[in-house]
C-alpha cells in the first residue's frame, strides 16, 4: 500500500475496501494484523480503539503514524489526500 499525504503534511497508510475475501487484498502488515471480519453483507468491520467499525464498499482504512485507524468515503478520502 501507498502512504498518502494530506495537505498539511499529515500522512497516512491506507488501503481501499472494494468488497469480496480478504484473502483476494494485499494488505498492509498493521492491517493483516487486525482483526478484520467480512460479515457476508459487503462491508468489512474494522477494529480500532473507540470500537469497531463497518466500512462500506468503496471506503478508505487509514492508519495515521500515531495508530489511530480511520475509515473514510471515497470522496473524503480523496479531499484530503493527494
Amino acid at each position: 500500500m501507498a502512504a498518502h499525504t494530506q495537505i498539511g503534511g499529515v500522512s497516512v497508510d491506507a488501503f481501499q475496501w472494494n468488497g469480496g475475501q480478504l484473502g483476494n487484498y494485499a494488505l498492509p502488515a498493521w492491517a493483516s494484523a487486525l482483526a478484520l471480519q467480512t460479515p457476508g453483507d459487503g462491508t468489512l468491520d474494522v477494529p480500532t480503539f473507540r470500537g469497531t467499525f463497518k466500512a462500506s464498499i468503496g471506503d478508505w482504512i487509514a492508519r495515521y503514524s500515531t495508530g489511530h485507524i480511520e475509515i473514510m468515503s471515497n470522496t473524503s478520502f480523496f479531499s484530503l489526500y493527494t
